[in-house]
């Protein structure tokens, strides 16, 4: 606990200087609420309050603010910036703290090639699905289930560098940028993937909030691994190692974008720190690729495999998933379509302990600007899912889950 005390130093550092540097420096600051009512949910108790649900609503809790973030960045010089993005929850409880903090500089080396360096709390860029504000979709309210992994496992607390090859410098249509990075605090990543399985939602989870999900009989007191908490703290160090990843991007025209990352937490899994966390070893590929075809459509679609693992042979999980979504914007209106397909695969040798898992789902949204800070929106999801780990509480594993949301949203 004390490493994440310095990490929250070193963040608490970035914003301050976000805003002694208003004064002295071009500043904007941007900010959005969001209120999402479940118009219609089921009874499947969400993840997020100890149920198996994979959505974020339930008959129970079925409407939040799921959205309060204030961003704040400021041009120090011609060449670094300082960017901050607080965020406030009520869901599963009040909390308000970062979802990234970080200081970027991008030199002016050379005509031909960029660089650019960023240390701080931040996103790797794998997602074409969340360039807006705050790392928001403008397509779906309901994130895809890998970006909804990543919004709630996943943060770069490191460096990354990148270099970028223009291609206006070179007269070609092609961008190519190459980039990698170092980070820690990121060592408990793979640990509700693995109990949980994959989700569909919005959540982001901010720095030193925990997540929770079931308490399943082999993780409770007796059970097989009852050392294993009933919730997961995304942004643990926890043995010291320096992770990392390394990715390339091809910008086409700005018509075609594919980025590709491979991410290593280089985690030693034979680790378990206070409070039931362990260090998971997390390896994974992402391919990410959008296609615009005119100003109204675009399409969109993601891949990501991998594996993690806990213990010395306690828990072993491939996990694969992937999207596909079209989406039309026609002046003040969007719509948008997404298909989901994810999977589990147990390959350790806990019969009793079982984090098989696959589904599909269904996403359609829509989306009115009423005037121009104020947006109205409907989505409806389908969602058909198999976890193997219900069958603890012999309960079935099939579900079939549908959730229709009403959204209001302002920016200012």
């Amino acid at each position: 606990m004390n490493n994440n005390k310095s990490y929250l130093k070193l963040l608490t550092t970035v914003f301050i200087l976000c805003i002694s540097f208003t004064s002295k420096a071009e500043t904007s600051i941007q900010g959005l609420v969001q209120g999402q009512i479940a118009l219609n949910s089921d009874s499947e108790k969400s993840y997020l309050y100890k149920g198996t649900s994979l959505l974020r609503y339930d008959d129970e809790h079925n409407a939040s603010i799921a959205q309060a973030l204030l961003k704040i960045n400021s041009d120090l010089t011609a060449t670094t910036s300082v960017e901050a993005v607080l965020n406030h929850t009520n869901s599963p409880k009040s909390f308000t703290h970062f979802s990234q903090a970080f200081i970027k500089y991008t030199p002016v080396w050379s005509p031909d090639y960029r660089w650019q360096f960023k240390a701080g709390m931040f996103y790797p860029e794998m997602s074409l699905e969340n360039p807006d504000i705050g790392w928001l979709s403008p397509y779906n309210y309901t994130n895809s289930a890998i970006n909804s992994w990543i919004g709630e496992e996943l943060r770069t607390i490191g460096t990354e560098v990148k270099l970028i090859r223009p291609g206006r410098a070179h007269n070609s249509p092609h961008t190519f940028t190459l980039l990698g990075s170092v980070f820690k605090a990121n060592d408990t990543t793979g640990t509700i993937l693995s109990w949980r399985g994959w989700a569909l939602h919005d959540k982001q989870t901010l720095f030193n909030e925990v997540v929770p999900f079931a308490n399943y009989p082999t993780i409770a007191p007796g059970g097989i691994m009852e050392k294993q908490a009933s919730w997961v703290d995304p942004y643990r160090e926890i043995d010291g190692n320096w992770g990392f990843y390394v990715g390339a991007h091809w910008d086409y025209k700005n018509t075609s974008r594919l980025r590709y990352y491979h991410y290593n937490n280089q985690a030693d899994e034979t680790v378990l720190a206070r409070g039931g966390q362990y260090a998971w070893k997390t390896i994974f590929h992402s391919l990410a690729w959008q296609y615009r075809f005119n100003q109204e459509w675009r399409f969109i679609t993601q891949i990501m495999d991998g594996n993690t693992s806990m213990g010395v042979g306690k828990v072993n999980v491939d996990f694969t998933a992937w999207y596909a979504m079209v989406s039309y914007k026609s002046g003040q209106h969007r719509v948008s379509a997404r298909i989901d397909d994810f999977k589990t695969i147990d390959k350790d040798m806990y019969w009793q302990d079982n984090n098989n898992g696959d589904g599909n789902a269904l996403t359609l949204s829509y989306r009115y600007d009423w005037q121009d800070n104020i947006q109205l929106g409907l989505e409806y999801l389908y969602l058909d899912s198999f976890q193997a780990n219900r069958m603890q509480w012999y309960w079935d594993p099939n579900v079939r889950q549908q959730q229709l949301l009403g959204v209001v949203q302002y920016r200012f």
